[in-house]
């Protein structure tokens, strides 16, 4: 799928505003990672480098930041927005890729972040570390495995890190990777499409740029920085890829049908779905009636709210006859 003249004109113009050193710049090691080598080289000889608590940095400046002063509800979005995208992406890469339903409690419990913020100069730092103990989740017995490479990373390191790594690879993406950026990001699932959604959203309302970082023991820094006008351009690709909707096939029965009103269906769970039949041809319409039982091929928009709600819109894109239910086989 070909982006937008106009997406293409803004990616162009990003792409010229910066270098490879910036690029660079964010992958090269610093002070700070030199010194944490060294203090978890020593940790790993006297026990192991995993009593060392990861942590990541969230840094906020820009016009939407005044001297180390800035919206507390529009800090709170980005943050909250962080949060989901990191839940997002740890559920993806358990296989939990849907965004139906809610994310299950031991992938939120594994993902959570905790804040320790601070006041710099010009921007406002947030310091995030897990919430849960590392150890306890990689060794929940306290069997050590023979090889640190046989040693699972902790979820929320794997997850912390894609998403930081997605976000550089979203603002330092060439026209020719857009295809290859989309596939990757559609890998994910429509959940992690969504949250990316509200967290470039939320950056680009606030008019705030967003420094990221992830250092996780015995693991190079990964770093990222997004400013208001890439955000805008995130989720503009987002939405222009629809990179948070998903199809899916549900049977049920009609109960109503409508020419310029949304249709209703009843699930064989009971649940009830209305759904945008804009796109249905009249004669297909014509085809139907109440009651019947018919299998729906539907898109599912997924989309965060302001208040960090959640919501989804369900469009119907191919209906058909459905057999009849084993229930009602076994009446009949």
């Amino acid at each position: 799928m070909v982006i937008s003249e106009e997406l293409e004109a803004r990616l162009q113009r990003y792409s010229e505003s910066f270098t490879n050193d910036d690029v660079v710049r964010l992958h090269e090691r610093t002070p700070q990672d030199w010194n944490r080598a060294g203090i978890e080289a020593m940790a790993k000889q006297l026990d192991d480098a995993r009593v060392i608590n990861s942590r990541g940095v969230l840094r906020f400046h820009g016009t939407g930041v005044d001297g180390h002063r800035a919206s507390l509800s529009s800090i709170g979005l980005i943050a909250d927005a962080w949060q989901r995208s990191v839940t997002a992406v740890g559920a993806a890469m358990e296989g939990v890729k849907s965004a139906r339903g809610q994310v299950p409690g031991i992938i939120t419990a594994r993902t959570a972040l905790m804040l320790e913020a601070a006041p710099v100069p010009g921007s406002v730092l947030f310091n995030i570390v897990p919430r849960g103990d590392a150890l306890e989740e990689i060794e929940p017995d306290g069997d050590r495995p023979l090889a640190d490479e046989w040693r699972e990373r902790p979820l929320v390191d794997r997850a912390s890190e894609k998403v930081v790594s997605l976000l550089t690879d979203m603002t330092h993406v060439e026209l020719d990777a857009t295809d290859q950026l989309a596939h990757a990001l559609g890998d994910l699932g429509a959940r992690v499409g969504a949250s990316l959604s509200h967290l470039a959203g939320s950056i680009a309302k606030s008019g705030i740029a967003l420094d990221s970082a992830w250092q996780e023991p015995e693991h190079e820094t990964v770093r990222s920085r997004v400013t208001p006008e890439q955000a805008r351009w995130i989720s503009d690709f987002i939405s222009q890829r629809k990179l948070y909707r998903e199809e899916e096939t549900v049977t049920g029965y009609l109960r109503t049908i409508s020419f310029d009103d949304k249709w209703r269906i009843v699930l064989d769970d009971g649940k009830e779905l209305r759904l945008d039949a804009s796109d249905v041809p009249e004669s297909v319409a014509k085809q139907q009636n109440l009651d019947n039982r018919v299998a729906m091929t539907v898109e599912i928009t997924h989309s965060i709210r302001s208040d960090g709600g959640q919501s989804s819109a369900h469009k119907l894109l191919h209906v058909e006859p459905a057999p009849a239910s084993a229930e009602e086989s076994t009446e009949s």
